[in-house]
């Protein structure tokens, strides 16, 4: 497959991308197409089911079918933009992947389109493939002639062995956390009647604000490690997330710890708690899958008091915003009549 003749710039690229590296960059796009292009595709759908402001074919067509068409269409587009334009996703970018041919050049446009049409199949076989390929390539790779590869890191100062931290010292961080996010969802499912009134309490059916809370935690934890290197309860803890040869920590294993914490919240963190006590490298669940670890940290972040000061400010919001639009007294209603 014939790509373009300009050879790939910016730094230097180095090996083949991991399974585990093009996993975090899949979720990092799955999140943002789907903030990207899941509402307009189903404004589209609700304009089709009342006939209007579309043409008279597109009121033909099944809405959901319609819907569903537009975001697939929206999403591959994006795919083959992106990594022809810039070399990758921006989950790939993120986690410093691009995708190059085999002699390592850009990846051109007919290559982005070939490797990315056979997508639907590689969502199947595409993992197989890629743990069992001499050069890791899924089909649309093989197809395409091409290879999803990792940039080489800024050259900075020799690593020092990390000393991981105990899991009193872990506890302590996420305590702080669970505090900080508490109040920030009991406000939030305030401020956005997530909570309906009736004979039985029951959740409300705004789907997207409904979607959007699990979104906004997890941008949390993967965000402030990816960017930080540390939540706010880590940060003041003196905590950081990093490779287990001390090198910091990015958006894949930030994605990848995150993607774990709904299955260990499930059995109370309890298996964790035993594994960062027993493993050589105290790693829980979500570290072993993203070959991290949590290490000390010689003082705290100095970005701590500007994060928990945006935290608590869109906290604050949230509940004046409640207050304002008489959210609080039908809160109360609720709960006094039962």
């Amino acid at each position: 497959m014939k790509s373009s003749n300009k050879t790939q710039s910016g730094p230097g690229l180095v090996g083949l991308a991991t399974v585990r590296e093009r996993f975090a960059a899949q979720v990092i796009d799955a999140i943002a197409c789907g903030l990207l292009f899941c509402f307009p595709a189903f404004r589209t759908e609700h304009f089709a089911r009342i006939g209007v402001s579309l043409p008279s074919w597109a009121t033909r067509v099944d809405p959901w079918i319609l819907a569903a068409g537009i975001f697939i269409l929206a999403t591959f587009v994006y795919f083959v933009v992106m990594e022809w334009l810039a070399g990758g996703t921006v989950g790939k970018l993120l986690c410093r992947l691009r995708v190059v041919s085999l002699d390592r050049k850009r990846c051109g446009f007919v290559s982005a389109l070939v490797r990315n049409f056979t997508r639907p199949v590689d969502l199947l076989a595409g993992p197989l493939m890629v743990m069992f390929s001499p050069l890791r390539q899924r089909l649309g790779d093989r197809i395409a002639e091409t290879v999803v590869v990792r940039l080489t890191r800024p050259e900075g100062a020799p690593l020092q062995p990390p000393e991981f931290a105990a899991w009193e010292q872990r506890a302590r961080a996420a305590i702080v956390d669970f505090v900080l996010l508490s109040g920030f969802a009991v406000a939030y499912i305030a401020d956005t009647r997530l909570l309906s009134g009736g004979p039985h309490l029951a959740a409300g059916l705004d789907g997207v604000a409904l979607l959007a809370l699990p979104v906004l935690l997890f941008a949390y934890f993967a965000g402030m490690e990816a960017i930080f290197g540390a939540t706010i309860g880590k940060m003041f803890s003196r905590l950081r997330v990093v490779y287990l040869n001390g090198e910091p920590g990015d958006f894949t294993t930030a994605t990848i710890r995150t993607l774990a914490r709904p299955l260990e919240m499930t059995a109370a963190y309890l298996p964790s708690i035993l594994l960062v006590k027993f493993t050589r490298n105290r790693q829980r669940l979500g570290d072993i899958l993203a070959g991290s670890s949590v290490a000390r940290a010689g003082k705290v972040h100095p970005a701590a008091p500007w994060a928990t000061g945006v935290v608590a400010a869109i906290v604050v919001g949230l509940v004046t915003h409640t207050v304002a639009t008489g959210g609080a007294r039908e809160i109360l209603a609720l709960f006094a009549a039962h």
